[in-house]
């Protein structure tokens, strides 16, 4: 999905409806259903990740340059479970 169709609360919505279909897509960073305190990670250094799992959502956040975050939804993953061998 693009991001302007995105949102946590459509994640919600599909997860209650269908059992068995996933959801996954960028999410805009001032998006209102992020919490503010998240928006923080914002000056942390390049190259980082950040994930937040709430029951059957995460999200991820990947600061790619100074000044871009990435944040992509899921409801695929989650655990927050991470391949050793490939990191």
């Amino acid at each position: 999905m693009d991001n302007w169709s995105t949102s946590i609360s459509s994640a919600d919505k599909l997860s209650r409806i269908s059992l068995n279909s996933t959801f996954g897509g960028t999410i805009r960073k001032n998006n209102r259903e992020i919490l503010f305190e998240l928006l923080e990670w914002l000056s942390r250094s390049l190259r980082t990740f950040m994930y937040c799992f709430d029951q059957a959502k995460a999200l991820l956040w990947h600061k790619t340059k100074r000044n871009k975050c990435i944040v992509l939804l899921s409801t695929f993953h989650e655990k927050p479970n991470i391949n050793e061998e490939s990191g």
